[in-house]
């Protein structure tokens, strides 16, 4: 029978805990945290929601900080400074090492528009703000994230943003009341719970990254602490016991396992890991079978190695994939898998000289010199945008013509949407209507670059299927004035925007406009290693995804509206892409987008298509 009490949280000030006793069956359940994400990143198929593993450390550490704070106070020994002082101990050494070491390899691997966002990284980890640096810049189901050596210290900020704003709430709340603060925590848990369900609909990447929306899960670990402050719940039966160790074991890997493509209902499987660790914490010990497996020496020790396994393994893949010209054999990904271990255990004999014997002096002098040499090359990355203008195959007339601080592919993407105008004010013009994603603003570029549909005017409404914020009623308005419309876009992902681009596409044809859908482009795995080795007769084959969506493309549109861009672009019978012109200029800065020069050639290998050819002069 299991027995819980309220009343057990009556204050009392000289109670004294036990909670804070050294429990290596933690130290294990660390463990089935960090290898399904090391999985998940290598990309092995069998566990493609190893992700959740972040879920699993977010509620240990609420649960151990709060302990910990809870003990502390309860002998009158806890101090705020002393707090930070122990994290910084525990956190910033290996987390300094890790980043130094990634320094000469991003500079000497990185194509300018990849060592520009590391750059950034650098400067946002150590900050600890990474989370909203990518929250701002991307997303983490971006595909162009696995190429990023830092992009798993999102984590961290978010767990170093609640120790700087929780501490201060448990000192404040325990001077009342300790009910007063299980029912405040529990309020905030709930709320960002909630909170986190709605944004995932609305704000994905926000549901994701931010300490608001993820703050549920350590505060759930952080609840249980205050619960079992004076009393842990007794089950007399040992059948019991394992079995809530067992269901807890299962909500843990279950999702792990049957994830298979994200989706607004994935945030489901987030509670289910939480709870799961919930019971895991709560029952097992030394007398259970399941708490012996995970107290076991080979368990407890890859815990204690966890945090240097986190921090290492993304680096070693993320180079991996930078420094290969197509995606890896799961093989080198397995020996890299390996290689973490010993480079983890080296960090944690560094991790705990500075937890345990090194002065607060040298602490100090190590982690000020670490971070001004991290910031430092982390600025000098971004300011000079990677080098870029060092590179002779991304030079072109756009690039020459602006400002050197600023990131000149970018910055042409973006000047896409430079003089056009959102209401048809020429009535001697023709109007052409351009929708879509991103790829709707390359093929503006193509346009201008190459003086394209000279007589017509152009404008861009709010029209888009991917981010359903940026359709407007006056978009329909725009489309029944329109000659000619062109969609382009890259990806569609789920369910919804697939929907919306299906019903724009019968509102048109049933308004009987003429329109062309423009395939999606793609170049290849990696742009770094043939930029950086300058392999100018380098094909790159299309990534599935693209291949895939071209494909859907075609099922949905009439094959009297389809351009196929990737069979016009393609080199061979392989469906490979030339990467660089035929001047030695790269064609694309991220795999996606095209540069000035990218823009000139593709736009002018597009209109070779009769169905565009007809409206040149």
């Amino acid at each position: 029978m299991v027995n819980f009490s309220l009343e057990s949280l009556k204050f009392n000030k000289i109670f004294r805990l036990n909670i804070l006793e050294y429990r290596k069956e933690i130290d294990g359940l660390r463990a089935i945290a960090v290898l399904p994400v090391m999985f998940f990143h290598a990309g092995l198929n069998f566990i493609q929601g190893g992700f959740y593993g972040v879920d699993v450390f977010f509620v240990i550490s609420g649960y151990l900080i709060t302990s910990m704070i809870l003990h502390q106070k309860s002998n009158s020994a806890f101090s705020i400074m002393n707090f930070y002082e122990r994290r910084a101990r525990r956190i910033l050494p290996a987390l300094i090492i890790v980043m130094l070491a990634c320094i000469p390899f991003a500079f000497i691997l990185m194509q300018p528009d990849d060592l520009e966002n590391f750059g950034q990284s650098l400067i946002s980890t150590s900050l600890m703000a990474n989370n909203v640096l990518l929250y701002l810049t991307s997303g983490y189901w971006d595909l162009t994230s696995e190429f990023k050596p830092l992009l798993h210290t999102w984590s961290l900020g978010v767990e170093e943003q609640f120790y700087i704003i929780f501490p201060m709430l448990i000192v404040a709340m325990y001077q009342v009341n300790l009910r007063g603060l299980l029912y405040v925590t529990l309020s905030l848990t709930i709320v960002s719970f909630v909170s986190f369900l709605y944004m995932q609909g609305l704000d994905e990447d926000a549901a994701f990254y931010l300490l608001p929306f993820r703050f549920w899960e350590l505060g759930l670990g952080a609840c249980l602490a205050i619960f079992l402050i004076y009393k842990k719940p007794s089950i007399n039966s040992l059948f019991l016991k394992e079995s809530f160790l067992l269901i807890g074991l299962i909500m843990i890997i279950f999702p792990m396992i049957q994830y298979k493509t994200h989706t607004e209902f994935s945030g489901v499987f987030y509670f289910i890991v939480c709870f799961g660790t919930l019971l895991i914490i709560l029952f097992a010990d030394s007398t259970s079978f399941i708490g012996k497996i995970l107290g076991t020496r080979s368990m407890v020790l890859i815990g204690l190695m966890s945090y240097s396994l986190y921090l290492w393994h993304q680096p070693l893949y993320a180079f991996l994939r930078i420094y290969s010209l197509e995606e890896p054999q799961t093989i080198y990904y397995l020996v890299f898998l390996v290689l973490s271990f010993p480079m983890a255990f080296f960090s944690l004999k560094i991790e705990n000289f500075f937890r345990y014997k090194a002065s607060l002096k040298l602490l100090t002098s190590f982690i000020a010199a670490g971070l001004i040499v991290s910031v430092s090359m982390g600025i000098i990355f971004y300011k000079t945008i990677g080098f870029h203008h060092s590179y002779p195959e991304l030079r072109s007339e756009y690039s020459e013509s602006i400002h050197q601080n600023r990131n000149p592919d970018k910055s042409f993407l973006i000047s896409a949407a430079n003089n056009l105008s959102f209401e048809f004010n020429n009535p001697a013009a023709k109007n052409l209507v351009v929708i879509g994603d991103s790829f709707s603003s390359d093929l503006i570029n193509m346009i201008k670059v190459n003086n394209f549909f000279t007589e017509f005017e152009m404008i861009k409404p709010k029209y888009n299927c991917v981010n359903f914020n940026n359709i407007s009623s006056e978009s329909i308005g725009k489309i029944e004035q329109a000659d000619l419309i062109l969609i382009s876009y890259r990806f569609l992902e789920d369910g919804r925007q697939k929907e919306c681009f299906e019903a724009k596409i019968k509102r048109i044809i049933k308004s009987q406009k003429k329109f062309l859908v423009i395939g999606p482009k793609d170049f290849g795995y990696n742009i770094n290693a043939p930029l950086r080795r300058k392999l100018y007769d380098f094909k790159a084959k299309p990534i599935s995804d693209i291949v895939y969506f071209n494909s859907y493309l075609q099922s949905i549109v009439p094959k009297e509206n389809f351009i196929d861009l990737l069979d016009i672009l393609a080199d061979n019978d392989a469906g490979a892409i030339s990467l660089f012109s035929e001047d030695n200029k790269l064609i694309t800065y991220d795999k996606a987008h095209l540069t000035y020069n990218g823009a000139l050639v593709t736009g002018q290998k597009l209109f070779t298509d009769t169905r565009l050819k007809q409206y040149l002069n």
